[in-house]
């Protein structure tokens, strides 16, 4: 696979999808469906939402210790942080794999386990076995 983008690893996996490039939340299309990767220059609070939904995603800002990084590891949802110019670099590229365990992100779709392809809008855990969120949202407890 021809290598486009390279950065710090923020969290483990790989995940493939359509790319979307974005400058901030108000670029978000609507109807969005998940899979996607997600690519920025850097997130806040207000990315959770659209963060949730990504397969992977690529900040050109940012180190282990930034939003972006926190908040897909909560997710289990590969990261690349600190990728210079990844916005300008990805842009143009409809499908883009991201490995979180190692910092790089590829054109089209890469082998994400031993003797699976990658389909796009999936993600694989570290060990190579297709990952959701490990953190479902758990239902609302009231106390009365």
């Amino acid at each position: 696979m021809k290598e486009l983008v390279t950065g710090i690893p923020a969290s483990p996996g790989k995940g493939s999808g359509n790319t979307l490039v974005i400058n901030g939340m108000g670029e978000v299309p609507t109807g969005l469906k998940k899979g996607f990767v997600l690519v920025t220059t850097m997130t806040s609070p207000v990315f959770v939402p659209v963060i949730k939904m990504a397969s992977a995603v690529v900040t050109e800002r940012g180190g282990r210790t930034c939003h972006a990084g926190i908040v897909c590891r909560e997710y289990g949802i590969p990261c690349v942080v600190g990728a210079a110019n990844a916005m300008n670099i990805l842009r143009n590229e409809p499908i883009i794999t991201v490995d979180g365990s190692i910092g790089k992100v590829y054109k089209g779709l890469e082998d994400c386990a031993e003797g699976r392809v990658s389909k796009v809008g999936h993600r694989y855990g570290s060990l190579g076995e297709e990952s959701e969120n490990p953190y479902p949202a758990q239902p609302e407890e009231r106390s009365e």
